[in-house]
């Protein structure tokens, strides 16, 4: 399964969902594709994150809802499926690599509405549920914060 990598329209076939619709899914960023623009391929991660989405929505949620719905639902069974330390490795090195595209992209002076865009979808995240767990940790982030 790690090496399946289908084109757009094989992953559209596969997973019950027109290529225009995975298009705007992945353009969103509701959907990850791997590979430059143009030459885009879909994962096992993304066939079943893109098969969440689709059962969410025939639930009767809206877009964005379902996308939810589906990290929710992928969280939970990594959770349950895996050891503790290789749940938090995988989302720290996940979370490196949004860091360094962050930075490249930030770096690339990107338009302010491509910007706009991720900061609303960074705004997203809990990274507060995480220092509760770490009070001091918030508290000196809190003053280097407000240091600036």
């Amino acid at each position: 399964m790690d090496k399946l990598r289908l084109s757009i329209g094989e992953a559209a076939r596969v997973s019950g969902v027109t290529v225009r619709q995975l298009s705007y899914w992945t353009q969103k960023g509701l959907v990850r594709a791997l590979g430059a623009p143009g030459k885009k391929r879909y994962d096992f991660r993304a066939l079943e994150r893109i098969a969440l989405i689709k059962r969410h929505l025939n639930e009767g949620y809206a877009l964005d809802e379902a996308a939810r719905e589906a990290d929710r639902w992928l969280r939970a069974r990594l959770v349950q499926a895996a050891e503790p330390q290789q749940v938090i490795a995988r989302s720290v090195a996940e979370l490196e690599e949004l860091v360094g595209y962050l930075k490249g992209r930030l770096a690339r002076c990107t338009s302010r509405a491509q910007l706009v865009q991720t900061a609303t979808k960074l705004s997203q995240l809990n990274i507060a549920a995480l220092f509760d767990e770490r009070p001091a940790l918030r508290r000196r982030l809190v003053r280097a914060g407000s240091s600036r």
